[in-house]
């Protein structure tokens, strides 16, 4: 009983310990981040998501989703979404188009190759993006983007 009550406090002594070590970046641990927006159709180019840098520390974006939906009752919609970034070429995934009587949908992703991923640094200048067009003009939008990232 004494064996086993002794391999418990070391045990629990051990968890105390590793729990007060500080997290540090780990190069293979996937994380995300997701943003979204709403408003009205303009029948421009408009940029409905703007996310400046999150992070303290530059990232490597892995994989980026961009998905926009549009509604209007009694009349034909259509939509163009993608996501971008700060950098050239801008577009990380899309340029998808939907297109229905009373509703539009449209999602698209793209995924970067794991030994380069698309840097984001922590200037202030840096952002991903979501651009989107819809009809018909003042319709109600729903735009939706997420990337998934590393921290080197």
């Amino acid at each position: 009983m004494r064996a086993l009550a002794g391999t418990f406090a070391f045990a629990l002594a051990a968890s105390l310990a590793i729990a007060a070590i500080p997290a540090r970046a780990d190069p293979l641990t996937l994380r995300s981040h997701m943003a979204n927006a709403s408003g009205k159709c303009t029948g421009g180019d408009q940029v409905a998501i703007l996310m400046p840098p999150w992070e303290p520390s530059p990232i490597t974006i892995r994989a980026a989703s961009a998905s926009g939906i549009v509604q209007s009752v009694g009349h034909p919609v259509a939509l163009y979404v993608f996501a971008g970034n700060s950098f050239t070429p801008d577009v990380m995934a899309g340029k998808v188009f939907g297109a229905g009587a009373d509703q539009a949908a449209a999602t698209a992703a793209q995924s970067f190759p794991v030994d380069a991923g698309m840097p984001l640094d922590t200037e202030p200048a840096s952002h991903i993006d979501a651009h989107l067009w819809c009809l018909p003009v003042g319709a109600a939008f729903q735009v939706s983007e997420t990337v998934w990232y590393t921290i080197p």
